[in-house]
């Protein structure tokens, strides 16, 4: 599921991809690691999870601090080597502080190295959406926790994504 040529070609570029000779649509399900999560715990969120206050142009700095903490197995003082902690303007401290604020319901789930299981329901999750494409012989490329599609099948996707959603972890995407 990972490593395809489509997932490392920059997001701008995916909407050029074509499947046999068609355009595709591409489908987000968005905040994936933090909605399982939640759901695990029967909560549901409904706000952006990587909205910390500190401005949109820095999600995706959060979202990777978000996902460091889930996969760290204890507490750390200094941030991850890879992430630019510094183009937010915050320390380490200030970003880790808001999120474990922000998810209190779930801050059990920070610094218990869990990463890798939540990625394993992630692909758990992505192997049955590209199986129920598959019995219907409708190509469907896995993009990280996003998919592409044929267009004009985007409305089936965003479908079943959410039902396989609803099979594995009781609880609704949307």
């Amino acid at each position: 599921f990972y490593g395809a040529w489509w997932q490392n070609i920059p997001s701008a570029y995916r909407a050029y991809v074509t499947i046999d000779g068609k355009f595709t649509d591409e489908f987000d399900y968005g905040r994936l690691h933090p909605t399982i999560l939640y759901a695990e715990k029967g909560l549901f969120i409904d706000d952006d999870a990587y909205d910390i206050g500190i401005g949109s142009e820095h999600r995706d700095v959060i979202k990777q601090a978000f996902n460091a903490m889930v996969q760290m197995i204890k507490p750390s003082n200094t941030p991850p080597r890879e992430i630019d902690i510094k183009s937010t303007g915050k320390t380490w401290k200030e970003i880790r502080d808001r999120i474990l604020e922000k998810h209190e319901p779930i801050a059990d789930c920070f610094f218990c190295g869990m990463g890798n299981k939540l990625q394993f329901k992630d692909s758990q999750l992505a192997e049955q959406v590209m199986l129920r494409f598959a019995k219907q012989d409708i190509p469907v490329l896995p993009v990280h926790d996003s998919f592409i599609i044929i267009r004009g099948l985007y409305g089936e996707l965003v479908d079943v994504m959410n039902e396989e959603f609803v099979k594995m972890f009781k609880m609704s995407v949307d």
